[in-house]
Order: C-alpha cells, then sequence, then structure tokens
C-alpha cells in the first residue's frame, strides 16, 4: 500500500512536470490523464489527473478550447462521483477549462 508521503510527492512532481510541459507535449499526455480521470478505480487518482487537466488552461488553452466537446461531459459525469474530492476536483477543472 502506497503511503501518504509518495502520494504527495508523486502530485507535486507531475504539477512540477506539468508547468515545465509546452503545448505539444500536453496534447500526448492528455488522453491518458482523461482516461485516468475517467477509468481509475482510485479517487485520487481521478483527483490528481483533474487537477491536471485543470492546470491545461495555462499551458495550452487553444488545445482545451478544441476538446470541450469531450471535456464537459466527462467532468459533468465525475460531479456525480461517490467521492466528494472528485466531485469538487471536477467542478473546479470544468470551471477552469470553461474560462477557454
Amino acid at each position: 500500500k502506497k503511503s501518504a508521503e509518495c502520494r504527495k510527492a508523486s502530485s507535486k512532481g507531475a504539477k512540477a512536470f506539468l508547468k515545465v510541459m509546452n503545448a505539444p507535449a500536453a496534447a500526448q499526455v492528455y488522453d491518458m490523464l482523461m482516461q485516468q480521470a475517467q477509468e481509475s478505480t482510485k479517487w485520487q487518482v481521478k483527483v490528481l489527473a483533474l487537477e491536471l487537466l485543470a492546470g491545461y488552461v495555462e499551458i495550452a488553452p487553444e488545445f482545451v478550447a478544441r476538446k470541450m466537446v469531450v471535456v464537459v461531459p466527462a467532468f459533468s459525469d465525475l460531479m456525480w462521483d461517490s467521492k466528494k474530492q472528485v466531485k469538487e476536483a471536477a467542478a473546479k477543472a470544468l470551471t477552469e477549462a470553461c474560462k477557454c
């Protein structure tokens, strides 16, 4: 079982990686993050994926704007997740995506 410290370090590393990622690289990672947000059985993974996807607004706003047809239904579905943390992360990610 992974420790809380390991999860925090992984989250911090992923967010740092997102900050240095350029738009073309972001497009390559997008599908993987969206899949994890929708299909992971771990709520922590869903939350991190949603947080990273919300960060795409800063690094690739045009890309997010083009993906809105996929983003809105996916994030809306996640707002009905059984975990409160996932619901909140999905609402925040959708709010960020709508800024594009």
